[in-house]
């Protein structure tokens, strides 16, 4: 499954080479310039290290999501069902009616990647959604736990707003002009 699914991620962002949609700095200067590294792929294999993917590897956490800290912090609860994300969602949400938090949790939404792209904007959108989304929500996790600095819902739900949008004029679904309107 996943080596189709590998084969359909290669793509041509800005006119440039085509290059691997994993490892691709996207556009350098800009809030595009990390490499959003393999996210997808190790929330596809549940090994992001998410405190209950930890806890099995017998570290002694108390096992509480940095985000919501009400429930315990997994692959879906932090990318789909935490009560801070969900939020985030609903803030994309009313940037683009097209743009949903995944239904039936995160590796099924990833697994439907392939089938569901489309060469129109709001297919590039949705299929860029979901991978901008897990690596701002992971990097915000991340910043509370080892910086002790917290992002609003917000400020989160514009960044990643901002980054959609950069990824579809890198993609050349529409003109720098048009994204920055």
């Amino acid at each position: 499954m996943f080596d189709a699914f590998w084969n359909h991620v290669c793509i041509n962002p800005g006119g440039g080479a085509c290059v691997s949609f994993w490892y691709d700095c996207w556009i350098p200067k800009t809030i595009l310039a990390d490499s959003f590294s393999r996210i997808a792929a190790i929330c596809f294999h549940q090994k992001i290290l998410t405190i209950d993917n930890l806890k099995r590897r017998c570290w002694a956490l108390a096992n509480q999501c940095k985000l919501c800290r009400r429930e315990e912090e997994s692959v879906n609860h932090l990318f789909v069902d935490c009560d801070f994300t969900k939020e985030v969602w609903s803030g994309i949400n009313s940037f683009s009616r097209g743009i949903q938090a995944p239904v039936n949790g995160i590796v099924s939404a990833i697994r439907s990647w392939p089938t569901e792209v489309s060469d129109c904007i709001e297919g590039w959108i949705s299929y860029c959604s979901l991978h901008v989304v897990c690596w701002t929500v992971w990097r915000e996790r991340n910043n509370r736990i080892f910086n002790q600095s917290q992002t609003t819902r917000g400020a989160l739900s514009k960044k990643i707003i901002r980054s959609i949008v950069e990824w579809v004029i890198a993609k050349g679904k529409v003109s720098r002009d048009l994204g920055s309107a």
